[in-house]
């Protein structure tokens, strides 16, 4: 804080505080340096490239408003279609305020084309039963998972569905179309039984090192690097399901599928029984890392892939191993893929 000292004509007036000016070239250094270490295509970016449109965009800027756009850049060229900025809160309005529906990038970077899926708008778990030949099927529709301290309860439900129903099916559907992401971990323990005990989540950084949870005893656990272990999530009443994790999965996938909900499908994808149907997902299976500036703006930066149960990651979506278009009217076509599939399948096909 600088201090400016007036001198009146009856003495030395006390110092009065003034506010640094803000700097807008300086906000830019803080996030590149803390973006350049981690960003999972950091090898292969044209970094003075970047700099450059972020410098040019924060020119000028007079405060955090202004500054958007620059850090906007940083994110949206960084090649991994994921990473994003969340700014404080306020600060959207403040911008339209400003400026309306301008664009905050003149030039944006290609994106994909955005989803038409009918499946978007889904919020809460749904199970239930269908019949299928001589037995039945469960159908376990996931849709995205808001973010909670374990244990969840979109977790609970779930798990609570896909247990009620056991006893009455010879496989699963599990629908992920819509699904945009959110918390994995809520899905994977709700889908636990399915997925199988002691099995484990990972991702695989650009160096080919990994970081991974283990799904144990119904409990979601990060292996941290020094040996211990933190809590993601749990299912407090989890029981062993002897057999359920053999049992044949059909896991349906749409454009629209994404992120977290990627992740769902690739805790199935990989184990023995499991087939995807529907279209090729969102492309963005990877994780994000937080890191947060000093003027409260956080940047969620792509770190790393999730692979599934074999090691592969998917850089360009999930591919279904049956594609299936989508279907327009009633008629659910994916499903009904996915339950003839189902019908050949061990004890679904007695």
């Amino acid at each position: 804080m600088a201090a400016i000292v007036c001198m009146l004509c009856l003495g030395a007036a006390p110092a009065a505080s003034q506010t640094p000016a803000f700097d807008p070239q300086a906000r830019v250094t803080e996030a590149l340096e803390l973006i350049k270490p981690v960003a999972y295509h950091r090898d292969r970016l044209d970094w003075a490239a970047i700099e450059a449109r972020a410098r040019a965009l924060a020119e000028g800027a007079r405060d955090e408003v202004d500054l958007m756009p620059a850090y906007q850049a940083l994110v949206s060229y960084l090649e991994d279609n994921h990473s994003k900025v969340e700014y404080p809160a306020g600060m959207m309005e403040r911008w339209r305020e400003r400026y309306g529906s301008r664009r905050m990038l003149p030039d944006p970077p290609p994106s994909p084309p955005r989803s038409t899926s009918r499946f978007i708008t889904r919020r809460e778990p749904e199970v239930r039963t269908t019949p299928l030949a001589s037995t039945a099927v469960g159908v376990i529709v996931v849709p995205s998972a808001r973010y909670e301290p374990p244990p969840s309860t979109f977790g609970a439900r779930l798990y609570a569905g896909v247990r009620g129903i056991e006893d009455q099916v010879c496989g699963y559907v599990v629908d992920l179309r819509g699904n945009t992401g959110g918390a994995l971990f809520p899905m994977v323990v709700g889908l636990s039984d399915l997925i199988g005990d002691d099995r484990r989540v990972v991702y695989v950084r650009p160096d080919g090192t990994e970081m991974a949870a283990r799904l144990k005893d119904g409990a979601m656990h990060a292996l941290m690097e020094d040996g211990s272990e933190t809590l993601l999530d749990r299912i407090d009443d989890w029981r062993p399901a002897p057999g359920a994790d053999a049992r044949p999965v059909a896991v349906l996938m749409d454009d629209a599928t994404g992120s977290s909900g990627e992740g769902a499908a690739l805790s199935l994808i990989g184990r023995k029984g499991v087939r995807t149907f529907g279209g090729r997902t969102a492309a963005v299976a990877s994780a994000n890392q937080e890191i947060a500036l000093s003027d409260g703006t956080i940047l969620l930066i792509t770190t790393a892939l999730m692979a599934d149960q074999l090691g592969r990651t998917y850089q360009d979506g999930i591919p279904p191993d049956e594609p299936i278009s989508p279907s327009t009217d009633e008629n659910d076509a994916a499903q009904a893929a996915a339950e003839a599939w189902l019908a050949t399948q061990g004890g679904c096909s007695l």
